[in-house]
C-alpha cells in the first residue's frame, strides 16, 4: 500500500497517483488499484462499507471501475467520522488480497482517519509542492507524523512537484525546509514544451 498526501492541494498528488498507477499496472503486470480517497469523485462512504462484505447486496465489482490504462479504480470518501477508523484496516486487509499494489491518494485534511490510512501504508509519500508555503506545511506534517509514529510505521518520503529542469541549488533549500532528504523529483513542464516522444506513456518521477 502506497499513500500520497499533501498538507495543501495543488501540489499535483492526484496526477501522480494516476500515473504511478497506470506505470505499475504497464510495467508489472499485476493488479493494481487506485484507492481515491481524496473526495474529487463522488465515491461511497467508507462508513457504507462494513469490513467490505458489502452486506447491503452491493458488492466490490459494482463500484470498481475499470481503467482504459490497465488498473482498477475505487472511490470511496471519507467524511472524518471516528467509526472510520475502524473499518480502515479492514478494507486495506481486503484489497492487498486482491490487489498486489494499492495507491492510496488521501484528501488535503488531517484527520484521525487520515492518520489512519498514513499508519497503515506501507510507503507514505508526502507531495509538496516547490513554494514557501506548501514547504512550510510539509514540514509541521512531516514533525507531527513523527511525533505519533510507532517503530513499526511506515517509511515517509517527500516528492517535490513543479521543480525547473535543474534540480540544484534549490533542492538543497526545500530540503532545509522540510527537514529531511527530498525521496524524488517532479518536473514542471512547460505547455510550449514538445512532449510527443512520450507517446502516451506517463512522465516518471526521478531521483533528485
Amino acid at each position: 500500500i502506497i499513500s500520497l498526501y499533501g498538507a495543501l492541494p495543488g501540489t499535483g498528488k492526484s496526477t501522480l497517483a494516476n500515473n504511478l498507477a497506470a506505470s505499475l499496472a504497464h510495467e508489472t503486470r499485476e493488479p493494481v488499484l487506485l484507492l481515491d480517497f481524496s473526495g474529487k469523485q463522488r465515491g461511497l462512504s467508507l462508513l457504507k462499507c462494513e469490513r467490505l462484505n458489502f452486506r447491503s447486496e452491493l458488492g466490490l465489482q459494482d463500484i470498481v471501475v475499470r481503467s482504459p490504462l490497465g488498473y482498477d479504480r475505487l472511490n470511496l470518501d471519507l467524511v472524518g467520522d471516528e467509526r472510520e477508523i475502524a473499518l480502515i484496516a479492514p478494507v486495506f486487509g481486503h484489497l492487498v488480497k486482491l490487489y498486489d499494489y494499492v495507491i492510496c491518494d488521501l484528501p488535503n485534511t488531517v484527520s484521525p482517519s487520515v492518520f489512519a490510512c498514513l499508519v497503515q501504508s506501507d510507503q507514505v509519500f508526502v507531495i509538496a509542492k516547490n513554494d514557501d508555503e506548501h514547504l512550510y506545511k510539509t514540514r509541521l506534517l512531516l514533525q507531527d507524523f513523527q511525533s505519533h509514529a510507532t517503530a513499526r510505521g511506515p517509511k515517509v518520503g517527500v516528492i517535490l512537484t513543479a521543480v525547473g529542469a535543474q534540480c540544484a541549488p534549490y533542492m538543497e533549500e526545500a530540503e532545509r525546509k522540510v527537514g529531511q532528504p527530498i525521496s524524488y523529483l517532479l518536473r514542471w513542464i512547460p505547455e510550449n514544451e514538445v512532449i510527443a516522444a512520450v507517446d502516451g506513456s506517463p512522465y516518471v518521477i526521478r531521483r533528485p
